[in-house]
């Protein structure tokens, strides 16, 4: 039994029908419980953290030891647990070992790493954590589906608690003997800056960790060139842009679509373009929840307009419209990238990240994924077509777009 699902369970945290959502994307994405937890935004990050803690029974681990980029003990744990994203070492600090271990590390590793490392002193993070500490540790560039995760959390965790950590860090004293009983010494007046108390034992602490890192700091250390986004994209979005290539059903089609865009941004929309507006179609694996009946319209003109028929990029939710199909109150980043057949607009992928900017790599293979999409939505439009051994007319054409797209088809439009 995971831990995390365990104690949110017990304690009524969330519903069975989230939770139900969470092993339905968990058994389509893989990752963790918490990955897919946060994707669905069913608890704030900050709230993921705190249950972490309380479900695993170890100390989170403090954002600030997650933002420093000095020397860290990375050959000190065992490799095949490091390479399998179980644990991370952090830092060294006396004869402790800092260690950032996974949610769900089993048990039995948990206990081998107590019994094999001396002064191991694990803390407990997101999935998201670990494969940040892992891009580090390898060098290469967190992107997919953990750079907007990591974002998020980090922020929430700067903005909803005190980032300490170093108790942590600071070795433990040693034992001292017990004084000998002295006289007792005039009053004096205690000095100003000698503070009692947990604020001053806070300063204490901080002061410690910034001396351990400060010792841990090489200044020759050469620095390992990540690989371009791009090229960590393609990797990732190899599959799913292969099963986008090779559908030749409309059903299959859109949902190979929904599925590869969810790798770039877990907040999906596949919008279908009708003469009244766009309707909201079923988008598989995607965190965000549109209702089946909503249409945005288009209004002559405007911006959203515009944006469907390719005379501008819509690079944020500009569009009053759109917004109030969102619930979003302010415009934020998104991608919507309209897809064509045979000339005409008759979808647009539209993504976003609840606020968080897109890397241009990532705004350019949103675009590779419409492109695959045209292509593969005008064959299957020539398979219908020849089905109906009709000629394509344009009506025709408007007719079988919308039943490619299992849309019910718009008032005809003039020949």
């Amino acid at each position: 039994m995971i831990l995390l699902r365990q104690y949110l369970e017990d304690n009524k945290l969330v519903n069975e029908s989230d939770i139900a959502s969470i092993g339905q994307r968990q058994s389509i994405y893989g990752g963790s419980f918490d990955t897919n937890l946060l994707e669905l935004q069913i608890l704030k990050p900050e709230e993921v953290d705190a249950a972490l803690e309380e479900a695993c029974g170890l100390p989170t681990l403090p954002s600030a030891l997650l933002e420093r980029r000095d020397e860290r003990p990375w050959d000190t744990l065992p490799g095949q647990l490091v390479d399998r994203g179980w644990v991370a070492a952090i830092a060294r600090a006396g004869d402790r070992l800092i260690v950032a271990t996974h949610p769900e590390l089993p048990d039995a590793q948990l206990g081998y790493l107590y019994r094999k490392i001396r002064g191991f002193t694990p803390v407990v993070t997101a999935e998201c954590c670990i494969a940040a500490l892992n891009a580090e540790r390898t060098g290469q560039t967190l992107g997919g589906r953990y750079a907007p995760l990591i974002a998020s959390y980090r922020d929430a965790l700067q903005a909803h608690r005190a980032d300490v950590g170093g108790e942590l860090l600071a070795p433990t004293p040693a034992p001292t003997p017990a004084p000998e009983p002295e006289p007792a010494p005039a009053a004096v007046e205690r000095e100003p800056d000698a503070v009692t108390g947990p604020s001053a034992d806070r300063r204490s602490s901080v002061a410690k960790l910034e001396e351990t890192l400060e010792k841990l700091r090489v200044p020759g250390r050469p620095v390992h060139k990540p690989p371009p986004l791009s090229i960590t994209l393609a990797k990732q979005l190899g599959k799913p842009r292969t099963r986008l290539v090779l559908a030749r059903e409309s059903n299959k089609a859109t949902e190979a679509l929904a599925r590869a865009a969810a790798i770039i941004a877990p907040r999906v929309a596949l919008l279908a373009v009708k003469r009244d507006g766009l309707h909201a179609l079923e988008a598989p694996g995607s965190s965000l929840r549109l209702e089946k009946d909503i249409v945005i319209p288009l209004e002559p003109y405007s911006r959203i307009e515009r944006a469907v028929l390719g005379d501008v990029v819509l690079t944020e939710t500009s569009s009053r419209p759109l917004r109030g199909a969102l619930e979003q109150r302010h415009a934020i980043p998104c991608i919507f990238a309209p897809i064509r057949v045979q000339a005409r607009p008759v979808l647009v992928l539209y993504l976003d990240r609840n606020g968080h900017d897109f890397d241009p790599a990532e705004r350019a293979a949103a675009r590779d994924l419409c492109d695959v999409a045209e292509k593969t939505f005008e064959e299957v439009l020539r398979l219908i077509q020849r089905k109906s051994g009709q000629r394509s007319s344009h009506r025709l054409k408007t007719e079988l777009i919308h039943e490619a797209l299992h849309v019910s088809a718009a008032a005809p439009e003039p020949p």
